[in-house]
């Protein structure tokens, strides 16, 4: 025989899950768990993936944002001083 110690938390999971009696509702969370975890680390490294791309794209639109801003405050300076100069 076998004791486990856990949270009342958990075994309120526990006691949720199907099954005829306690070991077998654990052994049957446990065993659901194992079979989920790959389909679940797959969908994570996908998500990862998408961020990824996602902050390249962010980080390529920011700089072209400062070239535009930079560009501007440079042709609003040409056009400043054309104003100023004497003809």
């Amino acid at each position: 025989m076998k004791s486990v110690r856990m949270t009342p938390t958990v075994f309120s999971y526990v006691e949720k899950h199907q099954g005829d009696g306690f070991n077998d509702k654990f052994q049957n969370l446990i065993i659901f768990c194992m079979k989920a975890l790959p389909d679940l680390e797959k969908k994570i490294k996908e998500r990862e993936k998408y961020l990824s791309e996602l902050n390249a794209t962010i980080s390529k639109n920011q700089n072209i944002s400062n070239n535009l801003r930079s560009i501007s405050y440079y042709i609003d300076n040409a056009l400043n001083a054309a104003k100023n100069m004497k003809l």
